[in-house]
């Protein structure tokens, strides 16, 4: 995929903390009961640990600065205890954190370390929030073909594990890739694909962010794309407006800063295009003074240029000359020269050292199969040698038990002898000492014939 012209916009970007994270009024309304929890020291570290998390999720959109102090105290608690899971959880909060403050190359940094424990630990959904998060930062930069390989592996992740949430969030994030293009009808399908999901689950902070994206798909569609959609080129600022003020209301009713002030700022760029300059002043600065209390730098930029634009439609160059310097200062803070660069290199040494990994682990793997087969061979051969062994013995004593046969074999042979000449030397001797047949035959004979 070639490299595609980047078009900024001001878009309600989603960065998912790997935890679910509670609404975020509840959220302000429960911290007090978490922080006596985390500040019981009677209670177990991994319950403080966790509550720390809990505590700096809840803090993120609304006091961030208080965010980063409980996610930093959850990292090193997590460190401590051996906990990867509370870990991973810490670092992803953190990544949100600089996200939200446009410091990319410290966003990246901790959404890579908390992919790797994720990875190594095989936690899916940690691994799916990470992708997305990782996606928004290339967003963020303005490196789009990265920015939508990571989403849709994201978006994959999350339809492998059939989460409506992650994949709502995917696909929003998906269109704001595609709107950056300026690829409208993509960006308003993967839109209004999230809406419908968003709307089914009720997440009410998705909800605002896609109406106030899709608004800013009606502000920006060129004339011959309003008309291929049914309406006047002049109806899409109506249509914007519609949107952005949904968004506004949701945005209100759950206390998120980032999301009113981003669209404060959506709807006085929208009343400038259509000439209402006074109101459109007034939402701008409404939201460019949220903006700043909350250290949201990329919306104080997009505010800034939209105020600089909507006095240069007046013919107030000198305010809008102000207001353009204002805008140049914060994009020279937020796009360091050396972001995109720093950013390929972590990616880099993050895919080397996975790589590594892989790499150590089959050459271990290789290591014990060879070990095992030179273990059976040594096996092997000492069997072999104890078969030689005992088939050497077996034939020394057969050999033996053969010698002492043949010397058994001669004694009793020569007693053998012994006996037979004894007993011939014995009728030899009765021979001489009995008279022989023709003897007594004679003698009969003679005694006989005296009787007659």
């Amino acid at each position: 995929m070639g490299k595609r012209k980047w078009q900024r916009y001001r878009l309600f970007l989603f960065a998912l903390p790997v935890s679910v994270v509670m609404p975020l009024k509840a959220a302000a309304q429960n911290t007090d009961s978490l922080k006596k929890v985390f500040n019981d020291r009677g209670k177990p570290d991994t319950v403080r640990a966790h509550i720390a998390g809990r505590i700096a999720r809840a803090y993120l959109y609304v006091q961030p600065d208080s965010s980063f102090v409980y996610a930093n105290r959850e990292l090193q608690a997590a460190r401590e205890l051996h906990r990867s899971d509370l870990e991973s959880e810490a670092l992803n909060t953190l990544g949100v954190f600089y996200l939200n403050k446009s410091d990319f190359n410290q966003a990246i940094s901790h959404y890579l370390q908390g992919l790797k424990i994720e990875e190594n630990s095989g936690d899916v959904r940690g691994v799916a929030a990470s992708l997305n998060n990782i996606g928004l930062v290339y967003y963020q930069t303005g490196d789009l073909v990265n920015a939508l390989r990571y989403q849709q592996k994201g978006l994959d992740a999350y339809r492998k594990l059939n989460e409506k949430k992650g994949i709502s969030v995917s696909l929003s994030n998906i269109g704001n890739v595609y709107l950056g293009m300026q690829d409208y009808f993509n960006a308003l399908n993967y839109y209004q694909q999230s809406l419908k999901i968003k709307e089914e689950i009720n997440y009410e902070k998705g909800i605002a962010s896609t109406l106030g994206n899709i608004g800013s798909v009606y502000l920006s569609l060129p004339d011959s794309d309003c008309l291929r959609l049914g309406f006047r080129p002049e109806e899409k600022y109506d249509k914007a407006l519609e949107n952005f003020e949904r968004a506004l209301e949701v945005a209100k009713k759950i206390g998120n800063k980032q999301l009113v002030a981003n669209t404060l700022g959506s709807i006085g760029e929208t009343l400038g295009w259509q000439k209402k300059f006074k109101e459109a002043i007034g939402k701008g600065m409404e939201g460019l003074t949220i903006a700043k209390e909350i250290g949201d730098l990329n919306c104080e930029m997009t505010i800034e240029n939209s105020l600089y634009s909507t006095y240069k439609k007046m013919g107030d160059m000198g305010e809008a000359l102000l207001h353009f310097e204002r805008s140049m200062v914060l994009k020279d803070s937020i796009f360091k020269e050396n972001t995109r660069e720093e950013i390929a290199k972590k990616e880099l040494r993050y895919e080397f050292e996975k790589k590594a990994a892989a790499d150590s682990i089959k050459v271990e793997a290789d290591k014990k199969i060879v070990e095992a087969k030179l273990e059976n061979e040594k096996t092997f051969r000492y069997a072999l040698y104890g078969g030689l062994v005992l088939l050497v013995l077996f034939g020394a004593i057969m050999y033996n038990r053969f010698k002492i046969s043949q010397r058994q074999k001669a004694v009793i042979e020569e007693k053998n002898r012994e006996i037979t000449d004894s007993i011939h030397y014995a009728q030899r001797i009765q021979r001489s000492l009995l008279p022989s047949e023709k003897y007594i035959g004679r003698a009969l004979s003679k005694r006989d014939d005296k009787k007659t």
